[in-house]
């Protein structure tokens, strides 16, 4: 994973390449159980919005039928999309948005 994730490197900045490593170096059970203690598995749709570089993501594909992950930033919607191809999750679909205006229609999840 971390020969990996090595290639973002020179695309991050230091403190952004290092909250990646960690936050893909934590087991991903610690997310598993915080996903399944608020009930949002076995879902037909789950938003992640705000999804970064995808550490929640890849867990809610794990758990759900469709994950909808939207982000700000261009380069973290990039990592978050080939870390889900990375763990094979075909049932990740990545916009770029911001919060305040996703792309999704009213009732959507």
């Amino acid at each position: 994973m971390k020969k990996f994730l090595k290639q973002y490197e020179p695309l991050l900045g230091a403190n952004d390449y290092s909250f990646l490593e960690r936050v893909y170096s934590t087991d991903p059970e610690i997310y598993r159980n915080r996903i399944r203690a608020i009930a949002f598995e076995g879902k037909e749709r789950v938003l992640d919005a705000g999804c970064g570089f995808g550490q929640w993501t890849n867990v809610f594909a794990k758990l759900n039928q469709e994950v909808h992950a939207c982000d700000i930033s261009g380069i973290r919607l990039a990592i978050c999309r080939d870390m889900a191809s990375y763990f094979g999750h075909r049932n990740v679909f990545v916009r770029h948005s911001s919060l305040e205006k996703t792309p999704y229609e009213s009732e959507f999840f």
